[in-house]
């Protein structure tokens, strides 16, 4: 009985989360871009709020900011995220902005 079970559980368990994993990594998001401060945001809990700025001039909110020493305005950085199906409202000229969490991150 086990070695029937063992066969099953490698044939269409395993593969079912590979599947996942490929979609995940098929979304991922690779660009350079700019640190931006902004303040104040309205949406934001701080009176605060980094965002970053894509070579393709999009403009994103990452949801796990990152570490403290890439938190400053202007660092030219390279990012590789997911978009979200989240957005938050900066007020004036921002507008809203999708929400991202980045997987990696690192100065250029």
């Amino acid at each position: 009985m086990k070695n029937i079970v063992l066969p099953f559980l490698i044939c269409f368990i395993l593969p079912g989360c590979n599947d996942d994993n490929t979609v995940q990594q098929e979304n991922l998001i690779t660009e350079n871009a700019t640190v931006w401060y902004l303040a104040p945001c309205i949406s934001s809990n701080d009176n605060y709020i980094y965002a970053v700025n894509t070579e393709k001039n999009n403009l994103y909110i990452p949801e796990n900011f990152f570490d403290e020493k890439f938190r400053q305005d202007n660092l030219k950085i390279k990012i590789t995220f997911l978009k979200t199906e989240k957005s938050m409202e900066c007020g004036g000229f921002i507008g809203i902005s999708p929400i991202i969490k980045i997987v990696a991150i690192e100065k250029i």
